[in-house]
């Protein structure tokens, strides 16, 4: 048996709760992508695996408990950022760039007309749905991403500003 596949076999026992982790082998986070640490020596899995973390109530309610002795506070699990795809954010992060290199940075946050943002929404999803009706890209514009930052935009200033007569209006 491989090395690999020796520390595989091992993690999924202690995921499956046939041997309980030792300090020496410590498995870790993100799910797809589990190193098994052995005396600093790093090793990937190769199966994916659930951590073994064994998270548990902290008797005051107000922590989290690791069972490794480490504990972190509730205080953001009404905001799940992990669960944000980075692949989605990148996307949109380029074309934040795009905007700031024709604009100028932030520009979007003087205030945008509603009708305008809504309208450059609403041509990249039909842009967006024709490209998958036809298979062939249109142009090179990211179409999707497109929407997904009209969308952010909108979400931007109802939280910093109200929606008046049609704009959206940055709170002063």
């Amino acid at each position: 048996m491989s090395e690999s596949a020796m520390w595989s076999e091992k993690a999924l026992k202690v995921i499956e709760g046939d041997i309980e982790p030792h300090e020496d082998n410590v498995f870790c986070r993100p799910e797809s992508t589990m190193v098994t640490v052995v005396k600093g020596d790093s090793q990937p899995l190769t199966e994916k695996a659930v951590s073994v973390e064994k998270e548990k109530e902290a008797p005051d309610g107000k922590l989290r408990d690791f069972g490794t002795g480490a504990t972190r506070s509730r205080d953001a699990d009404g905001e799940r950022y992990d669960l944000i795809s980075p692949f989605a954010l990148r996307r949109v992060a380029v074309i934040m760039a795009e905007g700031a290199g024709t604009h100028g940075p932030a520009n979007w946050e003087k205030g945008v007309p509603l009708d305008a943002t809504l309208n450059h929404l609403e041509r990249h999803l039909q842009l967006w749905k024709m490209e998958q009706k036809t298979g062939e890209k249109i142009d090179a514009d990211d179409h999707m991403a497109k929407v997904i930052w009209g969308a952010m935009a909108i979400c931007h200033y109802e939280e910093v500003g109200p929606l008046k007569r049609g704009h959206l209006t940055p709170s002063k």
